[in-house]
């Protein structure tokens, strides 16, 4: 690789979150989106939690959580918010730890209190 030009790039990247993914390179335009690193590389995008998390069923989504919580763990439904959560202290002990290390880097969250099912399921994808 040639670290002059990745130097160039992140100097010119003045604003990662506009619309096109663009930025120029020694008076190129480097298109920089996901897609287009993904074909660069030839890489195969290959996402178990969102595969995961799209395809879930209420049947699955009990077994996730019975996998990896204390027995008799009960959903927490928030009715409004369509918002499935259980209490983070229902976790089995080694998840509890796995979730400290996803809430703050990972997937961040303030709630310390309760797990949504968006954690929830990529504590399972994850361990």
């Amino acid at each position: 690789y040639n670290a002059q030009m990745v130097k160039e790039f992140y100097a010119n990247l003045t604003n990662p979150s506009q619309k096109k993914k663009e930025v120029v390179v020694q008076g190129k335009g480097v298109l920089y989106s996901k897609a287009n690193i993904n074909i660069y590389f030839g890489l195969t995008v290959e996402d178990d939690y969102q595969t995961t998390l799209d395809s879930l069923t209420d049947a699955s989504l009990t077994e996730i959580m019975e996998g990896i919580t204390e027995e008799g763990t009960q959903w927490n439904y928030m009715k409004g918010v369509n918002e499935w959560s259980i209490k983070r202290m229902s976790l089995k002990p080694v998840m509890r730890v796995w979730y400290q290390f996803l809430k703050h880097t990972i997937m961040p969250t303030t709630h310390n209190e309760t797990v949504n099912k968006a954690r929830l399921v990529l504590l399972h994808c994850i361990t």
